[in-house]
């Protein structure tokens, strides 16, 4: 049976009982839990809840930094996961989201899109050169700084962000920046 907005499972995302009940609780059973359970947060190294369950299993410390930053998230950024908002494409959703760049995932892209507004936008800024960003769109930074390998850590070291810092931190950082009126 497809998932609809009234009767969605969390069964397959092997979730503990405490973040699912914290998900039920916050966005009911319908697709908004799904959602919300799914999306890349920012905040936690674009981590989603579900990379992050082990923060909610059992004998887990309740004032684990990373879990008060989720569970305060999940209270507060809930019109995010509406179904009439725009979301990336995954299983049992109804988000179309789709990047149009392979520097970005979809989820990542969805990231953007939240944060300009809508997708046209967020293809504009993304594609925009930033000072900030050695005079490079968004795209052309990661494109140069976020691939694999000894010689692209050596590349980051030296010309780009730390070498263990995703680069799209930096990109998504100095976008919020932006968005908020400081030039970039």
């Amino acid at each position: 049976m497809a998932a609809t907005e009234t009767e969605v499972s969390l069964d397959d995302l092997a979730l503990p009982e405490a973040l699912k009940t914290l998900l039920v609780t916050n966005y009911g059973t319908g697709e908004a839990a799904r959602r919300a359970a799914l999306a890349p947060w920012p905040e936690l190294n674009f981590c989603s809840a579900v990379k992050e369950r082990d923060l909610f299993r059992d004998r887990a410390r309740l004032d684990n930094p990373r879990r008060i930053t989720l569970e305060r998230l999940l209270r507060q950024e809930s019109w995010r996961f509406a179904p009439d908002q725009p979301f990336f494409t995954v299983e049992g959703t109804t988000g179309k989201v789709q990047s149009p760049y392979t520097e970005l995932t979809d989820a990542e892209f969805w990231i953007f899109v939240c944060l300009w507004g809508d997708e046209p936008y967020a293809r504009r800024e993304l594609e925009s050169k930033y000072r900030v960003l050695g005079n490079r769109s968004a795209i052309e930074y990661l494109r140069r700084y976020r691939q694999p390998g000894l010689g692209a850590w050596v590349d980051r070291l030296l010309h780009g962000p730390s070498a263990s810092k995703d680069p799209l931190e930096t990109v998504f950082t100095w976008h919020c920046r932006s968005r908020g009126g400081i030039y970039a």
